[in-house]
């Protein structure tokens, strides 16, 4: 965590902030206070969904003589149901709109007083600010609620894509594509007179891979 600090090099507290897309469903997502309503992006994101909710995430311990798969057994147990809520598919499933769409997902660890992991939980949240405290790295997170809650960075699991100028935060693609759900949008009812329409779910995420 030295190393963050050293690089921004900021007295403040305060190092950077980045917006979340939120999926309220039914096509609704919001970013940065705005409301996009897009059957689109739904259509495009659920065969990732699915995918991504098939996986099955594993607890590897690497070391110079050998590599073991699930070393501890608590961990096998912590990866199949993370939490009394969710199973681990649905986690997995629920971390993908904001991972692709905003660049950045986060899980919070769920510690007991020995500092084992007893729960992960997707972090339900519209914005992340990163901080220090105590000269420790944190992020401070505005949930869906409204309220506000602090993690330690230690705490979190931080997935992230499309990192380019932020060295902790991945960047968003929702500015852009906002761009182009506007256009899907005004040319859908003229698509779906031609039976165009039923081709945008395939030919969206040809676009998005392109980028």
């Amino acid at each position: 965590m030295n190393f963050f600090k050293r690089l921004f090099n900021r007295k403040s507290e305060t190092v950077t902030r980045y917006q979340i897309v939120t999926d309220k469903g039914n096509g609704t997502f919001i970013y940065s206070g705005k409301i996009y309503q897009s059957d689109i992006v739904t259509a495009c994101l659920a065969p990732y969904k699915k995918a991504v909710g098939k996986l099955s995430p594993l607890h590897v311990r690497k070391s110079k003589d050998n590599t073991e798969i699930f070393p501890e057994p608590y961990m096998r147990f912590l990866l199949e149901e993370p939490n009394t809520l969710l199973t681990m598919q649905k986690t997995l499933e629920k971390i993908v709109s904001p991972l692709l769409l905003s660049g950045n997902a986060f899980i919070l660890i769920v510690r007991d007083i020995n500092g084992y992991p007893l729960e992960l939980f997707p972090i339900p949240a519209v914005s992340a600010e990163a901080v220090y405290m105590n000269g420790e790295l944190s992020l401070k997170f505005i949930y869906q609620n409204g309220k506000t809650y602090t993690h330690k960075y230690d705490d979190i699991i931080h997935l992230r894509m499309n990192m380019t100028e932020n060295d902790l935060f991945g960047e968003p693609v929702m500015p852009a594509l906002s761009k182009l759900v506007n256009l899907v949008e005004i040319s859908k009812t003229a698509m779906q007179s031609d039976g165009l329409f039923d081709l945008i779910p395939l030919y969206v995420p040809m676009i998005w891979k392109s980028r």
